[in-house]
């Protein structure tokens, strides 16, 4: 098995000698991207062409891909910029330790 990049996507590739085509899948996401070529030109195409489907697919819905998302939490918290972001101040209903929202037994 071998990997490839593209932008900040790393992608899992192996060769099916029966079939005579690279198989591809990008590691580490939620969402399930794949591809396939039948030679190394047209896989790193195939690669590339999945993920801006993927990012323009994001973009349609409002939504953040998961590789930036990924490399924000690598990011020290100095380093975020959280201007934009609405300052919460009623607090009585967060539970410490939990990442689904405030509690529901008030």
């Amino acid at each position: 098995m071998m990997t490839m990049r593209y932008k900040d996507y790393e992608a899992m590739v192996e060769y099916d000698e029966e079939a005579e085509i690279f198989h591809g899948e990008v590691a580490d996401l939620r969402d399930v991207i794949t591809f396939q070529a039948k030679s190394v030109a047209a896989l790193k195409k195939a690669f590339a062409d999945s993920i801006e489907d993927y990012l323009a697919f994001c973009k349609a819905r409002g939504e953040e891909p998961e590789a930036e998302l990924k490399s924000l939490a690598a990011l020290p918290d100095s380093a975020i910029d959280t201007s934009d972001a609405p300052e919460v101040l009623e607090w009585s209903g967060a539970k410490r330790g939990s990442s689904t929202g405030p509690s529901s037994n008030n």
